[in-house]
């Protein structure tokens, strides 16, 4: 018999037999990833590979929305986080001005992931979700002028819709022309997320720090704008050690982002960071990866 891993899937199919069919491989995911699993290692972690086995969670072969759209933003209590994968667009890597960004979005499910970083192979696999089976897709409208003229601080309002068009949640940024001084800032940065009700669920604002040279600070807010967390982004390093200079590139694969609580005490379990897209044409972009992975008590 065929070792298991020696021969492709269309070669055992081709030879007429399945006994050796590795469902892993079929679906593209990456082998010797721990992924969670309630057979090995106590409820998941280390303790387990991504060796088939019943019950070892693994992603969807094709990615939906179940939920009824008039639920809003209740899927995300499903998931460990999302994957934001950002479409290349031709005229701007041709011409340099920003145009309309388009985002597919993929789940992390439940307990994939390990603690730490994310093995590159994880990275590689959601892309290809992304760009092949997205769960919603969001495009950006607003202003042309804002997004020639002043794109770090331009308007605009997103939508992620399903592949019916239905809207689960939609960001609103409003123009702000921010003047940030290690003595004042003026104009914060802002952001309000609404959910499929047309209700406001969630608002963010970036907030000033004397003497913070390299690193901005947000804070995140629930309807009743109660504070929920802090999250920093610092161009030279994370608090805990990352190192962000030349994030991210191919020098620097991954520019980390620190989620803390609202005072500042620890971290919250949550990561975000955005991913080089590696060496394709959207390595030369500024096209934006993020790895978003929830807080466990979001």
């Amino acid at each position: 018999p065929t070792r298991r891993g020696t021969m492709s899937t269309v070669g055992r199919a081709a030879m007429g037999s399945y006994a050796d069919y590795d469902p892993y491989e079929a679906r593209g995911i990456p082998r010797g990833i721990p992924v969670a699993s309630p057979v090995a290692g106590g409820g998941g972690g280390y303790g387990a590979t991504n060796a088939p086995m019943p019950f070892a969670v693994q992603p969807p072969v094709q990615q939906r929305m179940t939920d009824d759209p008039s639920a809003g933003l209740g899927f995300l209590g499903a998931i460990d986080g999302v994957f934001l994968q950002e479409k290349v667009e031709m005229l701007e890597v041709i011409t340099g001005c920003d145009t309309h960004n388009v985002y597919h979005v993929t789940p992390v499910p439940k307990g994939m992931l390990p603690e730490g970083v994310v093995p590159k192979e994880w990275i590689d696999y959601f892309t290809n979700q992304a760009h092949a089976t997205p769960m919603l897709k969001a495009r950006e409208e607003g202003e042309c002028l804002e997004r020639i003229c002043c794109p770090n601080f331009r308007s605009f309002t997103m939508d992620f819709k399903d592949g019916t068009g239905s809207t689960f949640f939609t960001l609103h940024r409003p123009f702000n022309c921010t003047i940030a001084t290690p003595c004042f800032m003026c104009n914060p940065q802002q952001m309000s997320l609404v959910d499929g009700h047309g209700a406001h669920a969630a608002h963010a604002s970036e907030e000033f720090r004397a003497c913070w040279w390299c690193t901005r600070s947000f804070v995140a807010r629930d309807e009743a704008m109660n504070e929920l967390y802090r999250v920093r982004a610092g161009d030279c390093a994370t608090v805990r050690g990352k190192c962000n200079w030349c994030a991210p590139s191919c020098c620097n694969e991954s520019y980390d982002l620190d989620v803390l609580e609202p005072t500042e005490t620890r971290g919250v379990g949550a990561t975000a960071a955005n991913v080089w897209p590696g060496w394709t044409c959207a390595g030369i972009t500024d096209r934006s990866n993020i790895l978003i992975r929830f807080p466990p008590d979001a």
